[in-house]
């Protein structure tokens, strides 16, 4: 069973956020082969929903191209369940060296923001974590992908249901009325998941969830002892990935002099248009200055802005690439605005390249991601050691690297070859995020705690039916103090 807010009266999306808190303090006492169930059926039921709600999210939309939706959509739902399903955050953990007992808590109602550039992976990734931690989830919904959301939401809650998860474990609200009620004080503490990103909920109030995002910026260095055909593959099928659409993407170029005019000249050919000095300026005026950039520019294919900007490129033209002087804050094209138009600056040397992508990272508005493509070791530990970004990528495309999948080259074969970056995005977020772990210490022999210990080994939970909603009841909040 689905359930929605934001379109019903205030009691109404009291009773369903009252259902949310219900279901979550239900299902953190499913048992683990529970929650295995359900985590698989809501898994399966997401990868069968991949391509048509990639098509749908296009239609909507109308940005990106469903291939690669399609694409993203299966790494977010098949990828998280690989790289998680052996994460036990349901049984306890016992210790006989150090005389401990370890329990999970589930932190009970997680709230999912969702990403307007790729919805569905955003809320596959985000339903998937949290069945993982035994938390009930809803999903706040963007008015300009509500269809497309609630068609998803409907469908996971659906195949919850069917593996007899609680009625209300995965819901959904938008609008201005259903958003407020996130923040009323009888629902702390909260739990907030942003697209691929996590949020400090101490940190997060209504305004900002009304506010488009900040722009990021995402250098990416390209040293001289690279292989020049491979980081121009790399980085231009990177850069035109669902037209740019992910917030991981580079957007501006580094590049160190001595293969500057090799690497360009390989990007061309790999589908990069060069723009000159007076088409720049049209771009900065026209794309980045644009007051209605979303509608106009944002998640089109470089041959489209081209044509709405009056420029001539090559039917095949994947990537629009535009020189500047400066590495500076105040340059437009260095931001991410979701379009796949790469500047770039050319330096002498790496210690250059080093704290230009530094300057960049510090002046980020968001969150910041970096890339390098190199083969010195020395020069990936130096990189790695002074630029302050949140995700480094090296030697792969900072799209999907710095969204922590491997291998980064999509196409039909990765099936079961999907793997997760251990220390990337996915590998800091994730359904252990989700959970608190209680710690007590007992002061019994290590044999007499094996013994007593042993007793525990089952959980007390039993799961034989979808329990009931206590309609008859009023679940109280409990007031914050």
């Amino acid at each position: 069973m689905f359930f929605e807010l934001g379109e019903t009266s205030a009691s109404n999306n009291f009773s369903t956020m009252e259902l949310a808190k219900w279901a979550g303090y239900r299902y953190g006492i499913y048992t683990r082969e529970a929650v295995v169930e359900i985590v698989t059926s809501v898994t399966k039921k997401a990868e069968s929903l991949v391509e048509i709600l990639a098509q749908e999210t296009v239609a909507e939309t109308k940005m990106g191209n469903s291939v690669d939706k399609a694409s993203i959509n299966t790494l977010f739902s098949r990828g998280v369940f690989q790289q998680y399903q052996g994460l036990n955050l349901v049984d306890r953990v016992y210790s006989s060296d150090f005389k401990s007992l370890r329990i999970p808590r589930p932190a009970g109602v997680v709230f999912g923001f969702v990403s307007v550039g790729n919805p569905v992976a955003s809320i596959f990734m985000n339903v998937i974590s949290s069945l993982i931690s035994r938390n009930a989830i809803v999903i706040v919904i963007p008015p300009s992908v509500a269809a497309v959301c609630n068609h998803a939401i409907e469908e996971l809650s659906e195949a919850a249901s069917e593996a007899r998860a609680p009625i209300g474990v995965i819901s959904a609200l938008y609008g201005d009325e259903g958003l407020g009620q996130v923040f009323e004080p009888q629902f702390e503490p909260r739990n907030f998941i942003r697209g691929i990103h996590q949020l400090n909920g101490a940190s997060l109030d209504l305004e900002v969830c009304s506010i488009p995002r900040s722009y990021s910026i995402v250098p990416v260095v390209v040293d001289s002892c690279v292989d020049p055909k491979i980081a121009s593959a790399t980085i231009i099928a990177s850069k035109a990935l669902d037209n740019s659409l992910m917030p991981t993407c580079e957007t501006v170029m580094i590049i160190l002099d001595e293969i500057a005019d090799i690497l360009l000249s390989e990007m061309q050919r790999d589908g990069a248009y060069l723009l000159n000095e007076s088409q720049c300026n049209l771009v900065r005026e026209q794309v980045f200055g644009s007051e209605s950039l979303d509608g106009l520019f944002r998640g089109r294919d470089a041959v489209t802005i081209a044509n709405q900007l009056g420029i001539v490129v090559p039917p095949l033209t994947r990537v629009l690439l535009a020189p500047i002087g400066t590495a500076f804050s105040d340059e437009v094209l260095l931001y991410d605005v979701d379009v796949p138009i790469l500047s770039f600056v050319r330096v002498g040397d790496f210690q250059t390249a080093i704290s230009t992508a530094r300057l960049l990272c510090v002046n980020s508005q968001e969150s910041s991601f970096a890339s390098l493509h190199s083969n010195n070791p020395s020069h990936i530990d130096e990189f790695a050691a002074e630029v302050p970004a949140t995700r480094i990528a090296i030697n792969v495309g900072s799209s999907l690297g710095n969204a922590g999948i491997l291998p980064h080259e999509l196409n039909d074969q990765f099936g079961d070859g999907v793997e997760l970056d251990p220390f990337s995005l996915l590998g800091s977020f994730g359904p252990q995020s989700l959970v608190a772990w209680s710690e007590s210490f007992l002061g019994l022999s290590p044999l007499g705690l094996q013994e007593n210990l042993s007793l525990l080994k089952k959980d007390t939970a039993i799961y034989d039916r979808v329990p009931k909603y206590p309609l008859e009841q009023t679940i109280v909040p409990t007031p914050r103090t």
